[in-house]
């Protein structure tokens, strides 16, 4: 019986330790960006200056394609050394791994600027064409 449970007990750390952790960091960072990204397009648009709207515009886009680039498309995992060609030798795999991880730390920091666009967008929209049907459905009862 204790040793079934110390086997139980190994197996529920082991599934433990190969969970991965919050990043806190990144939430905080994302929230940081998407504050002053969306912050800066309000002040913009209560002082009536509406180029903001498109200088946001462009910069999502340009954000979306440095992104798609960088990432070397919607590609997700880092790949190994048996997913690469095999007439490539042991350094130039080295080499093209270590690159690999570099460019998704950077498409990693322009995603942390690209999700506030789309989060100050989305909010816009919202804004726009939800809010006042939403105000009518409830204000229609209190005459």
């Amino acid at each position: 019986m204790a040793e079934k449970k110390r086997r139980r007990n190994k197996i529920q750390q082991s599934q433990h330790n190969q969970t991965k952790k919050f990043n806190f960091r990144l939430l905080g960072e994302l929230a940081l960006s998407t504050l002053i990204i969306f912050g800066i397009y309000r002040i913009f648009i209560s002082l009536e200056i509406m180029a903001i709207m498109w200088i946001y515009l462009v910069l999502t886009c340009v954000l979306c394609i440095a992104y798609f680039v960088i990432n070397q498309g919607f590609s997700r995992g880092i790949p190994t050394e048996s997913d690469l060609p095999e007439d490539w030798d042991a350094q130039k795999k080295a080499e093209y791994i270590a690159d690999t991880k570099k460019r998704r730390k950077k498409a990693k920091k322009i995603l942390i600027l690209l999700i506030p666009f789309f989060i100050c967008f989305f909010f816009d929209i919202v804004e726009l064409y939800y809010i006042d049907s939403f105000k009518a459905m409830f204000a229609g009862g209190a005459k």
